[in-house]
């Protein structure tokens, strides 16, 4: 019924039971179908009482032919103010009201939401939803009734599903569509809706019903299933890697283009074979062996060495993990090429034996007669008196100054290297001591703590502590602090020319006239080998600024001002 109380749709089940033609009522006010002693009794108790929410009893209504008849009656209002009333016979036992009693305390129990629909009034509003539906949108069921379901959807909401819904409707045929919605706080889920039409025993609709369940999960599921399924199948199509899928006795399933590339096989040719056939390093029971232990999701890596369909062979890693793909059990390897990998690692070993060897004729074969020629220019001294032994000494003392300077070099860096937490405050002092600093001044402004090569971290600093007395002179004062992510060491000299900013860590490179060309270059590769960077700065006050920062890899060589 409308605002003003004229009947606007009506089923004709309710006409049936006040004796009418649905026509016959339709325009009709409901004061007409009620005896003028009661109708006080239904403005002043009855529609207030739906006002508030509901309301429900037994009404006597007037039938056409005049005759009273007493009804189940229950009134209640929309949104828009129209007035919805349901009549129905009333109950003759209590059966009977217990089977409807649990019938709409399972509608509203249910674990989706439930709505009905009435299909006959303007723009088939909501005339009734269940506490799950306001569960999962939101709303209170005051904001629900008497609007079209549509007020749910939103930016996102697609128009397919939306068409589907809308046509079914029109067509009073069941639907079921997946489909973006809103709730009251604005926030989207996916709503699986299904939607049916209620028809009376005149094969004439009723209602619809809709049914409305949350599945968000399971779509945000899906979407990453789908969204890594893709991810996989590039990977699979253009890994830089050989990829092939075997099963438990070895037999190919699928290769990538790398694989057949590589192998100088079309996939056809590979599919089908055994993975031994072209895994030249393994053997055969123990392969079927590990494959049979070997437990599902747990990567295992190994090399092995493939034969290419020319005839020669490629070294590789092999990366295999055992899945479950689609309930099949399967083993995905992935094959990286580790030729050149080998080559340089081969050089590497090559080299390093060759530093094994210049460490040697270092260590002995120079250091040896440069001591016995410091020993026999001592007993010189004691036998006579030449300007020329001042030089020989001095020349003598840079050779050993040089020796020891390329065995720390070639040293730096080394597989042993231990670390440990080292106080900066304590090595430096203890630095201090060992360098000749002669009126130099250090200062430390720092107690950090550094994860480091003890050893190496005192060449480190004792090589910068004579760069600076070497270049600053006697009386320099060095200065040792925290940056944000390290330490510096700087010192009032006249600095660094910007010119030598790229040569300064090289080998060999110095300005000294006494000086060996290895100090700093030292200092580099301690860095070096911590995976620290090194940066050369200059003080505001002039001086040079080394600024050594823990946490990136490499070594830096730049040029800027430190306030």
């Amino acid at each position: 019924m409308g605002e003003d109380g004229h009947i606007e749709y009506l089923n004709s089940a309710y006409a049936e039971l006040l004796g009418y033609e649905r026509d016959n009522l339709i325009g009709t006010h409901w004061e007409t179908l009620y005896r003028d002693e009661d109708i006080d009794e239904i403005y002043d108790v009855l529609l207030p009482a739906a006002r508030d929410g509901r309301w429900h009893g037994q009404t006597s209504f007037i039938r056409k032919d005049r005759t009273m008849i007493d009804l189940e009656h229950t009134l209640s209002y929309t949104n828009d103010g129209s007035l919805i009333c349901t009549l129905s016979n009333p109950t003759i036992d209590e059966s009977a009201e217990t089977q409807l009693s649990v019938r709409e305390r399972a509608m509203n129990e249910a674990p989706v939401g439930i709505i009905l629909t009435n299909p006959h009034a303007e723009d088939n509003p909501i005339i009734y939803v269940n506490d799950k539906f306001t569960d999962l949108t939101g709303y209170e069921k005051d904001e629900v009734l008497g609007r079209n379901c549509r007020f749910l959807q939103g930016e996102q909401t697609r128009e397919e599903p939306v068409d589907k819904l809308r046509t079914a409707v029109e067509n009073r045929e069941p639907v079921t569509v997946e489909l973006r919605n809103y709730r009251a706080d604005g926030t989207k889920f996916w709503n699986h809706v299904r939607i049916a039409p209620l028809f009376d025993d005149n094969g004439d609709i009723e209602y619809f019903v809709g049914f409305q369940n949350d599945v968000t999960k399971k779509k945000t599921h899906e979407e990453q299933l789908r969204s890594q399924t893709a991810r996989l199948e590039a990977l699979f199509k253009h890994s830089p890697d050989m990829i092939a899928i075997h099963d438990a006795n070895g037999i190919i399933c699928d290769v990538n283009q790398r694989m057949s590339t590589k192998l100088g096989y079309t996939a056809d040719e590979l599919i089908g074979k055994n993975v031994l056939e072209f895994d030249t390093a393994a053997d055969p029971d123990r392969a079927q062996s590990f494959w049979k232990d070997l437990p599902t999701n747990t990567p295992q890596r190994f090399e092995g060495e493939l034969e290419r369909n020319d005839g020669t062979t490629v070294p590789v890693e092999i990366h295999l993990i055992r899945l479950d793909l689609d309930g099949k059990d399967r083993f995905v390897a992935m094959d990286r090429d580790i030729a050149e990998q080998n080559k340089q690692k081969q050089k590497l070993v090559e080299q390093n034996e060759r530093l094994e060897r210049f460490t040697s004729i270092v260590s002995h074969d120079l250091r040896n007669p440069i001591q016995l020629a410091q020993g026999r220019l001592g007993l010189l001294q004691e036998e006579c008196d030449s300007a020329h032994i001042a030089d020989i000494e001095l020349a003598l003392n840079r050779m050993n100054t040089l020796t020891e300077d390329l065995l720390t070099l070639a040293r730096v860096g080394d597989d042993a290297m231990e670390v440990e937490e080292v106080s900066l405050d304590e090595i430096l002092q203890e630095c201090w001591g060992t360098v000749v600093t002669k009126d130099a001044t250090l200062a430390i402004k720092t107690d950090r703590m550094v994860v480091a090569d003890r050893d190496q971290l005192k060449q480190l600093f004792e090589n910068l502590f004579r760069n600076a007395i070497e270049h600053a002179g006697e009386n320099v004062t060095v200065t040792v602090g925290e940056t944000a992510d390290g330490f510096y060491v700087e010192d009032d000299g006249p600095g660094i020319p910007d010119s030598e900013y790229d040569e300064i860590f090289e080998a060999g490179y110095t300005t000294a006239e006494d000086g060996t060309g290895f100090g700093l270059n030292i200092v580099s590769s301690v860095v070096d080998a911590h995976d620290w960077a090194i940066a050369i700065t200059e003080r505001s006050e002039g001086g040079a600024r080394f600024e050594i920062s823990l946490y990136k890899n490499g070594c830096e060589r730049v040029s800027s001002s430190v306030e």
